[in-house]
């Protein structure tokens, strides 16, 4: 399954959603009092099977990327909208730089 990295301190640009169980068509630019800014909290939505649609928009600034197998050496990275359903939260780069070591 792809993980997804990200610079924890930066936040995506912009998050769209979207329940047709629960009428919910929304898109957010982040920061948003309206609207859910937290990954933690998208990769919970995009987990359910409620949510059709939960995407996220990431900047070079932001400087995401994604690994397709299990090689360390191959990353892709993500710029613009980025679907994170079906994606697992590979956390920040500190977490990512621990994944390489093995007990």
């Amino acid at each position: 399954m792809k993980k997804l990295y990200y610079n924890p301190i930066e936040i995506p640009e912009s998050v769209r959603i979207f329940s047709s169980i629960f009428k919910i068509e929304k898109e957010y630019d982040c920061p948003s009092d309206d609207g859910p800014s937290d990954i933690d909290e998208l990769f919970k939505l995009a987990a359910s099977n409620s949510f059709e649609k939960v995407e996220v928009c990431f900047s070079k600034h932001n400087e995401a990327y994604y690994r397709d197998s299990k090689e360390m050496t191959r990353k892709v990275p993500v710029v613009g909208w980025f679907s994170i359903k079906g994606i697992r939260n590979g956390g920040g780069y500190l977490d990512d730089k621990f994944i390489g070591f093995k007990e």
